[in-house]
């Protein structure tokens, strides 16, 4: 077999491949040493970035030099030069300071089954789940890993059909970890195989950016949010902007929106992103993606700047071990009648502290690796 091989002449200012293939887009490629592993369409790919561009080859050569060239302009979106408003201060300091990031072009299929996993998670686990789905796809190759942490076989497989999906019983992905998603991952590859299987979201490319949204929360586990987040990296609909708390958050500090981070109805959510569309321009969805990855950042530096000598000098509490039954539960968009009804009866006492415990429970999950929040 021989092994297919050539390089993207392309500046790391313009595409830097270690910032966006972990950033929280694409769950299923693997780093070992200098190399990234990962599938593209049936190509077992690995690229590596060097001064003068990026890499590649292909173990299983099942492409040619120059389609599988073109498969990586496309997946990266290279053809694309991306525009942002020229009096955005914040926005040119943003994109001037974390170069080379490009919205991937993803498979629709794959994207849609990674964003059902993202509800309530952290990458690390959409990570590990993604890996549990795709080992039922077909083997394309498989190699020998040159790591001590991962000493067997590297395994390179297609993401599998949606009959392959369907096959899948709730139980079986529970025992994976998938918890409460189990059944939504169930519900959904029954529906689309009810709707002509993997052509049907494939239509969804060439629908309206309304429409296509509209379709896609037919399906089970598949909100506003994760919608977007479909559409923007899985249907190339580059006016999508997947909203959630900490978009708005980062929007109230840099852009003063003055929008309040609870109580997030429908009519809110289009109201907010037609306004950030409106300051971001045709590219939103980009911009959005440099955006989360700023904040990523942001968090980490932060974590790793020394504490001051007040909290260092502050006295230490003892604290108690407290075991707590954890239940998962989705977080969806509120209806308009659900935040209207916080104007009723006032809450007992009992019930605000359950609440309470409840609330902290929900989000314990994602402490683990909260600069890895999705």
């Amino acid at each position: 077999m021989n092994k297919v091989a050539g390089i993207i002449r392309v500046d790391r200012k313009v595409l830097d491949i270690d910032k966006v293939l972990q950033m929280g887009m694409t769950f299923r490629w693997r780093k070992h040493g200098q190399i990234w592993h990962g599938v593209i369409g049936r190509n077992a790919v690995q690229l590596e970035q060097k001064n003068e561009g990026v890499a590649y080859s292909c173990v299983n050569g099942d492409s040619s030099d120059s389609g599988l060239n073109s498969e990586l302009i496309r997946f990266f979106d290279l053809e694309r030069k991306y525009e942002i408003p020229h009096d955005d201060e914040n926005l040119t300091n943003a994109v001037g300071k974390y170069e080379g990031i490009r919205q991937l072009q993803l498979d629709p299929i794959e994207t849609l089954y990674s964003f059902i996993c993202s509800s309530n998670n952290h990458i690390s686990r959409i990570s590990s789940m993604m890996t549990f789905l795709g080992s039922k796809g077909d083997l394309l190759a498989q190699i020998k890993s040159d790591t001590d942490v991962e000493p067997n076989l590297f395994r390179y497989q297609a993401f599998p059909s949606i009959e392959t999906l369907a096959q899948l019983t709730e139980q079986e992905l529970r025992a994976a970890n998938f918890g409460y998603r189990a059944k939504f991952i169930v519900k959904t590859s029954a529906s689309i195989l009810e709707n002509g299987g993997n052509s049907w979201v494939e239509t969804l490319k060439s629908e309206d950016y309304v429409v296509a949204v509209e379709k896609l929360m037919t399906l089970a586990g598949i909100g506003r949010k994760v919608a977007d987040c479909i559409a923007l990296y899985g249907l190339n609909k580059r006016e999508s902007i997947p909203l959630d708390v900490h978009l708005i958050r980062l929007a109230n500090r840099d852009y003063n929106l003055k929008e309040a981070e609870k109580g997030l109805t429908p009519t809110r959510y289009e109201g907010i992103v037609a306004r950030l569309r409106e300051t971001w321009g045709r590219d939103a969805g980009w911009v959005q993606t440099v955006l989360f990855y700023k904040e990523l950042q942001l968090s980490k530096e932060k974590k790793k700047s020394p504490k001051s000598k007040r909290e260092k000098n502050k006295p230490r509490t003892e604290k108690k071990e407290v075991k707590v039954e954890v239940k998962e539960e989705p977080v969806e968009l509120q209806s308009e009648a659900q935040v209207s009804s916080r104007k009723g009866p006032v809450v007992t006492t009992r019930r605000r502290a359950a609440q309470k415990i409840k609330t902290e429970c929900d989000e314990m999950p994602l402490k683990k690796a909260k600069e890895e929040e999705f």
